[in-house]
């Protein structure tokens, strides 16, 4: 871990900062006290975000965390994290959405309690959508009854507040000590930079932060929560899923997100109904393929709906053809007649394999006959 010793040190990403020097200086509290261990529960919070390389910690000022607004500001000087300033909670984490979004990056958000984070509930939402890392710390309590202050405390107290964005949120905690907060926050940023990435929570009691430390924590070593490498599928699962595919005789794939860059998204072909391409009858393996494409690759392809065993002189009429693409492009007029017609591919789709070594796998939907 690190400590505010390292509190001078220069963060690794400040693009604001670096730009403006002069607004640099505004920013950090003046006659800081050097120290060199955290001395309150709030201050390992702290570190910890300093220990993950959070930039920037988005927030609107509650009392709820009022720990840790005040470990950022006279522990940390108020750098990595660095504080910005919004007037609603949503703006909050719509910044850390946009930065995550933009970085490929977590970024840290606050949250006040039950109400801002009922406030923050959409732009959460927004990021689980999008699939985006973002770091909600919220707070309440003191969860201890006994030491709330009369009716604010007790109103902004929730016995499971995390409850409110479960259902959108990739993990949630609330922890009951400063060792507990480290943890938690370690694998809050392991799970959301994790793939399939998204926001998680983590609620801090106000009498946890508040609290004294009674000894030093020991040192945690920050790598070991680090997300893991891109799993792949073993080639025995490889090998099992091409055999069942090559013996069904009617195969359908059910296809959702298959990619998780941008650069994937392109990857996506149209395969259209043309009269150059439709070949009646049968598909042999000595006809070339209508296009290729790399596995992973996304594809859209038109069927030629025909008339032929329920009215075999209707064949070729057309006056009888419908077009049908895939539900995601939608459906030409004539769909009343497609319950009653016979659906004609407009040719072979090659999935290419070429860079890869084992000539058995190569060509597997392109060298099999097709009915």
């Amino acid at each position: 871990m690190t400590t505010a010793k390292a509190q001078v040190a220069p963060a690794a990403h400040k693009p604001a900062t670096a730009a403006h020097p002069s607004l640099r200086a505004l920013e950090r509290p003046v006659n800081l006290m050097g120290t060199n261990a955290p001395a309150f529960g709030s201050d390992v919070i702290a570190d910890t975000l300093r220990a993950l390389e959070i930039p920037f910690i988005a927030l609107n000022p509650g009392a709820s965390y009022r720990g840790l607004h005040d470990s950022i500001v006279n522990f940390l000087g108020n750098e990595t994290p660095q504080m910005l300033l919004c007037l609603h909670e949503e703006s909050a984490v719509a910044v850390a959405h946009g930065y995550a979004k933009v970085t490929g990056k977590p970024m840290a958000a606050a949250v006040h309690s039950n109400v801002g984070l009922f406030h923050a509930t959409m732009a959460i939402f927004n990021a689980w959508c999008d699939r985006q890392p973002v770091i909600v710390l919220g707070a309440t309590g003191p969860v201890d009854a006994v030491k709330r202050r009369p009716w604010i405390d007790w109103i902004h107290t929730a016995r499971d507040q995390g409850a409110i964005v479960r259902n959108y949120t990739k993990w949630d905690d609330q922890p009951a000590s400063p060792a507990a907060a480290r943890e938690a926050l370690l694998r809050a940023a392991w799970i959301a930079s994790t793939a399939p990435r998204g926001p998680v929570y983590v609620n801090l009691d106000a009498e946890m932060q508040e609290a004294k430390l009674p000894e030093p924590l020991a040192p945690i070593q920050v790598a070991r929560f680090m997300p893991p490498a891109s799993p792949t599928a073993s080639a025995e699962l490889i090998e099992n899923a091409a055999a069942i595919l090559k013996a069904a005789k009617h195969p359908v794939m059910l296809m959702g997100r298959v990619s998780r860059s941008v650069e994937g998204d392109h990857n996506h072909h149209h395969l259209s109904v043309e009269a150059a391409r439709v070949h009646w009858g049968y598909f042999s393996r000595s006809l070339a393929p209508q296009t290729e494409i790399k596995s992973g690759d996304t594809i859209t392809i038109e069927t030629l709906t025909q008339h032929a065993s329920d009215d075999p002189e209707r064949m070729g009429d057309p006056a009888g053809d419908v077009r049908r693409q895939d539900k995601r492009d939608g459906q030409a007029d004539g769909e009343a007649n497609a319950d009653e017609a016979d659906d004609v591919l407009p040719g072979v789709v090659d999935v290419g394999q070429r860079a890869c070594e084992d000539d058995r796998t190569n060509g597997l939907f392109a060298n099999e006959d097709r009915g």
